[in-house]
């Protein structure tokens, strides 16, 4: 813990040094990395809402291991909140009436493209997401408590719930945070683009836990080789 804490420290204090002697590329540096790190705490979610839409029983020994990635959504929060009262103006032209009057691309988007309506939208995203993430787990770690089914058959509910909720809160996540940086510039692909790294990326790190915690003996007799 305390070298997690020494790390995070020395983290803050580079961003903090990064935006002082360039702005620009420190919040832009920010930014890549909180849409990765969140991308891979919505990839937990997304693949344990898989496993209970598609009934799958297979995963029940890894799938704690995707709700954990979760946990970092609280930390989204903060990063977003950072972005939207800070690193705006030193991120998104879109931001700056100056450069929209005149442009009649930024001003044919500007009644979506406008840092109200931005910060608003996302701030219900990511609501959407503690909400989710709460019913989710919260009902996986009741059932290890009493062992009832009842928590499975609500997450049996709630997932095709958070699938839809989680196809279109992440596309606008991503247009928003990533595709409007040039907001001339638009692709029907990027997005698919965008879920293909979450999803790659969260399995890959699903699988360097697994393996990490079944060499170090905490999965013995829980998962096999």
């Amino acid at each position: 813990t305390m070298l997690f804490a020494v790390l995070a420290i020395a983290g803050l204090g580079a961003l903090a040094a990064g935006i002082f002697s360039n702005a620009e590329r420190g919040w832009t540096s920010l930014l890549l990395n909180h849409f990765f790190f969140m991308s891979l705490a919505l990839g937990g979610l997304f693949i344990c809402a898989i496993q209970y839409a598609t009934n799958a029983m297979w995963s029940a020994p890894v799938r704690r291991l995707a709700e954990s990635f979760s946990a970092y959504l609280p930390v989204v929060l903060l990063g977003f909140l950072a972005i939207a009262f800070a690193g705006v103006p030193h991120l998104f032209s879109w931001a700056h009436p100056e450069h929209v009057k005149g442009d009649l691309i930024l001003e044919h988007k500007a009644s979506y493209l406008n840092v109200t309506f931005f910060i608003i939208r996302n701030l219900v995203a990511i609501a959407l997401w503690f909400f989710f993430r709460a019913k989710l787990v919260g009902n996986s770690v009741a059932q290890d408590k009493d062992g009832d089914i009842v928590h499975t058959n609500r997450n049996k509910v709630l997932a095709p719930m958070f699938l839809v909720v989680f196809a279109l809160s992440f596309t606008m996540s991503a247009i928003d945070l990533l595709m409007s940086l040039d907001p001339h510039w638009f692709s029907t692909m990027f997005n698919v683009y965008a879920f293909a790294g979450l999803f790659t990326s969260s399995l890959a790190m699903m699988t360097i836990f697994t393996i990490v915690l079944l060499r170090n003996g905490m999965l013995k007799d829980i998962v096999n080789d």
